[in-house]
């Protein structure tokens, strides 16, 4: 066993502490707190270990709510005022550190302490075959077992009920083996979907919990090239959000944000940088959940989305709306670098590998005017301005609590194209 003492927590959400010119990263710890570890991976210069026993503990730690806090929420432990603050703490040092820009001291988190659990409109079960029965499960962190769960305390309740119904019903079925995992999301009308993933081939669906609640299941099965291809499925395909009065369909798989009272407030904030005469590019833009609540905002927008059933959502989202200044194309991102000029506004929201070097070198070259870049890993949005900043200078930046309870932290920094 090896004592250290931890400095503070970090991006990933670890702790970390430095002992005889070694870093160490440890879970289930808080700043402060001396610590006995068990190492479990060591390289030259860090290590990765897991706490065998707190010495002196935080004043800040508080009881988690579940036992399996580590694999959905590690922050759990934290204090809500300790939350808020190092997230603002860990995206400042990202900054100063991987990009050299220094945040304004005045950098604000968007946080709403009444509801940090049962916020998740969309929660993901993976199932574990015991004795012939599934039991819902999560992924230990960092390994590939699986941990046998009655339910998680961030997703909203009405999708733990439908989760656990769901549960009951697939242990009635004879094929209830071949099922290996499960999405339940929700609409604010209290609309619940449901996609089952299954290896092999199962007899009919014929779900009989459907109501008004359960509007839709939907089953996706794998195929030989290791891909989810849509199955057999009963019910509704899609829920519904309203944002500025604007409807918004998506699907089981759509990418869709998981807090939407936090996302409004971000789409607020964007809408102040957005002007009638704007002729916008919204990349990654999945269901068009950013840009087309601004339809009245600008001149015009084109869409790109690279997955296809976002797609097939943002183009009936044009039509049911009738917003008619705006168009959405199936490419990548980095495919569309020719439709950017010089008097675009880009939006960017990537995936949590940020922006595609090809693409930022393209954005350089061709000069839109302005860079609304919303992220959800403060790491990779820091590396991609890092490269931005000799070009475009931060005009705004504010901090959004969409994952309360959790190390992920969203971003959202505006850039103008620098005069010269």
């Amino acid at each position: 066993m090896l004592k250290i003492k931890i400095e503070k927590l970090i991006a990933g959400g670890q702790g970390l502490a430095r002992h005889d010119g070694c870093v160490y990263f440890v879970w289930n710890v808080l700043p402060g707190e001396e610590v006995e570890v068990e190492v479990l991976k060591k390289k030259k210069n860090y290590a990765e270990a897991v706490v065998k026993k707190i010495i002196s503990a935080s004043e800040e730690r508080v009881t988690p709510r579940e036992e399996h806090y580590l694999n959905c929420s590690p922050w759990q432990i934290l204090s809500w005022s300790e939350e808020v603050k190092w997230k603002k703490a860990i995206a400042v040092e990202n900054f100063s550190r991987q990009a050299k820009i220094e945040l304004p001291s005045d950098l604000q988190i968007v946080a709403d302490k009444e509801n940090q659990y049962h916020y998740r409109n969309k929660i993901e079960y993976n199932f574990v075959y015991k004795k012939g029965r599934l039991h819902l499960a999560l992924f230990q962190r960092e390994t590939n077992d699986l941990c046998p769960i009655d339910e998680c305390c961030l997703a909203q309740n009405e999708l733990n009920k439908v989760a656990r119904s769901i549960l009951e019903w697939l242990n009635s079925r004879a094929d209830n083996e071949k099922f290996q995992k499960l999405v339940v999301r929700s609409d604010s009308r209290g609309r619940i979907l449901v996609g089952l993933y299954i290896k092999g081939k199962i007899a009919k669906l014929n779900c009989p919990l459907l109501n008004k609640t359960l509007v839709g299941v939907r089953v996706f099965q794998l195929d030989d090239g290791g891909k989810w291809e849509l199955g057999d499925y009963v019910g509704c395909s899609f829920l519904t959000e309203s944002i500025n009065g604007i409807e918004l369909r998506f699907g089981v798989e759509s990418f869709f944000q998981v807090n939407v009272p936090i996302f409004k407030l971000a789409i607020d904030d964007i809408a102040e940088f957005i002007n009638r005469n704007d002729n916008v590019l919204d990349f990654y833009s999945g269901v068009g959940s950013i840009s087309l609540p601004l339809a009245k905002k600008f001149r015009t927008a084109h869409l790109i989305e690279s997955g296809e059933e976002a797609l097939k959502f943002a183009e009936q989202n044009i039509d049911i709306n009738r917003i008619d200044n705006c168009k959405a194309s199936l490419m990548r991102a980095e495919e569309a670098v020719d439709l950017i000029g010089k008097g675009n506004v880009l939006i960017l929201d990537p995936p949590r590998a940020g922006l595609e070097k090809s693409l930022i070198a393209e954005i350089i070259e061709r000069q839109p005017k302005r860079l609304i870049y919303l992220s959800c890993d403060v790491a990779t949005q820091a590396r991609d301005l890092n490269i931005l900043k000799e070009h475009y200078e931060i005009v705004f930046s504010r901090l959004y609590n969409f994952f309360p309870r959790t190390p992920h932290i969203e971003s959202l920094i505006i850039l103008d194209k620098v005069l010269k």
